[in-house]
C-alpha cells in the first residue's frame, strides 16, 4: 500500500494541519499496514479492491500480536494499546480521505475500522514525576551542576508545562508584559499551529533573561533562539535539536544519582514535567478550565489525562460537598470528618454508590442494599423515599 500515488497526498493534507513529526509517525504507521498487506496478499498487496471489512479485522489481529521491534527499554514486549490505537486511527483516516476524495473508486464500501475496534485504554498512566524525584530534580545544589541552557529549560517545562519542542523554538523576544503588569510568556504552540501566551513565574522570568543575555553576548541581535544551537551555527540560525538537550538531561540525571523511594536508580524525561505540573496545580485546587487553559489542551479528555488528583484533594472537595445531608424527617445529618466512621463514609463513596433517582431527590443508600421500608410492590427508586437516608434536593419538599 506504501506504493500507491495517493500516499504522498495523504501526507501532504496531514501536514497542512500537523506538525512534522506527527506525519512522520503516520509514515511508521503506514509501513506496518504495508508490511500486513504483503504477508496477507502479497499479489495484490497494492490493491485497494481487496480492503474489503475482513481484511481490516485481520489487520486488528496482527497488530495484537505484534512485538516491539525497535531497541530499547520495550524491546520484544506485545506493542501497547496506545501503540496499536495510534495505528489503527492513521489507517482509519486513510481509508476516510480516500473515500471522502474518491481517490480510490474501487474501495469496497465497508473498507473501515470503526471506534470500537480501537484496544481499550487500561486507564491512565500515572505519568507524572513523583515529589520524591522532584525534591532531588529541584534541589538547588543539584541544579547548579546543569550547565545554564538545560537549567533554563527545566524551569520552563516544570513552572510552565511547554513541551520540550515548543520550550527549544521560544525566540528571545518571549517575555511580554500584560496591561496589568504581569509578565507572560509567548511561545508556538506546535501541535495546532498558533501562538499562546501564557503567565510567566518569576523564576522563569528571571531565568529567561539571563539566557537573553547569554544569546547577545554570543550573537549580538542576530539570533532569534533563545536556545541556539551549540555547534554548526555560527549565526545563530538554528534552534538547539532535542537530541543535544535530552542527552544533557540524561546524563545529568545520572550524575545526581537519581533514586525512587526504595533506592533503586530513577529516571524521567521532559515531557513528564507537563503531567506534573497539571498534576501539582490540581491537587493545590486549582480548577480544570484553568489547567486546560494553562497547558493548552483542545479538549478536557487530554485534561483529564494530564491532571492526577490526589486522594487527599478528593477526600477534601467531597467533605466540603457533603458535609451536611438532610434524611427523611428534615434533620441535618453532619458527617464528622476526623471520626473514625469518616473514613467507612469515604471508602463508600469513592467506590461509587447507585443513586436512585425519586421527586425531589434521591436515595443515598446502595442498590445492593436492603431498605428497612422495603414493600414488595413498590419500584426500586420509590423505596428511596421510604429510607432514613433519603436526600432532598435543595429547595425542594417532598
Amino acid at each position: 500500500m506504501a506504493r500507491t500515488n495517493r500516499g504522498p497526498d495523504d501526507l501532504r493534507l496531514r501536514l497542512a494541519c500537523l506538525e512534522l513529526r506527527s506525519v512522520a509517525r503516520d509514515l511508521v504507521n503506514f509501513r506496518h499496514f504495508s508490511r500486513f498487506l504483503a504477508e496477507s496478499c502479497p499479489e495484490r498487496h497494492n490493491d485497494p479492491a481487496v480492503l474489503d471489512r475482513q481484511l481490516p479485522e485481520a489487520f486488528i489481529g496482527w497488530l495484537g500480536r505484534r512485538i516491539v521491534e525497535r531497541k530499547g527499554p520495550y524491546y520484544g514486549l506485545p506493542v501497547s494499546a496506545s501503540g496499536r490505537k495510534s495505528t489503527l486511527s492513521t489507517v482509519s483516516l486513510l481509508l476516510e480521505t480516500w473515500r471522502r476524495y474518491d481517490w480510490k473508486p474501487e474501495l469496497p464500501a465497508d473498507a473501515r475500522i470503526h471506534r470500537d475496534d480501537y484496544p481499550r485504554s487500561r486507564g491512565l498512566n500515572a505519568n507524572f514525576i513523583d515529589e520524591h524525584l522532584m525534591e532531588q530534580i529541584e534541589s538547588q545544589e543539584n541544579l547548579a551542576l546543569l550547565d545554564p541552557e538545560t537549567r533554563v529549560l527545566v524551569l520552563v517545562c516544570r513552572d510552565e508545562g511547554l513541551r520540550i519542542s515548543e520550550a527549544l523554538t521560544l525566540k528571545t523576544d518571549c517575555l511580554k508584559k500584560t496591561p496589568a503588569g504581569r509578565w507572560a510568556l509567548a511561545h508556538y504552540k506546535s501541535k495546532d499551529k498558533s501562538y499562546r501566551v501564557i503567565p510567566a513565574s518569576r523564576v522563569v522570568v528571571d531565568a529567561v533573561r539571563e539566557q537573553c543575555d547569554r544569546v547577545r553576548g554570543r550573537y549580538g541581535n542576530t539570533c532569534q533562539w533563545l536556545f541556539p544551537k551549540v555547534t554548526g551555527n555560527p549565526d545563530g540560525k538554528y534552534p538547539m535539536p532535542y537530541g543535544t538537550v535530552t542527552h544533557r538531561f540524561d546524563a545529568w540525571l545520572v550524575r545526581i544519582q537519581l533514586i525512587d523511594a526504595g533506592g533503586a536508580p530513577a529516571t524521567a524525561n521532559w515531557h513528564q514535567f507537563r503531567h506534573t505540573l497539571g498534576t501539582r496545580m490540581a491537587n493545590a485546587g486549582v480548577s480544570g478550565r484553568t489547567i486546560r487553559e494553562v497547558l493548552g489542551h483542545t479538549s478536557w479528555e487530554m485534561q483529564e489525562h494530564y491532571s492526577r488528583i490526589s486522594d487527599d484533594t478528593l477526600r477534601r472537595e467531597y467533605e466540603e460537598k457533603y458535609e451536611v445531608r438532610f434524611n427523611l424527617k428534615g434533620q441535618a445529618v453532619r458527617l464528622q470528618p476526623d471520626s473514625d466512621l469518616s473514613g467507612v463514609e469515604w471508602l463508600a463513596e469513592k467506590i461509587g454508590r447507585r443513586l436512585h433517582a425519586v421527586t425531589g431527590g434521591w436515595c443515598g443508600r446502595r442498590g445492593s442494599l436492603r431498605h428497612g421500608h422495603e414493600p414488595r410492590d413498590v419500584a426500586m427508586p420509590e423505596v428511596g423515599l421510604l429510607c432514613v437516608q433519603f436526600e432532598l434536593v435543595q429547595g425542594v419538599t417532598v
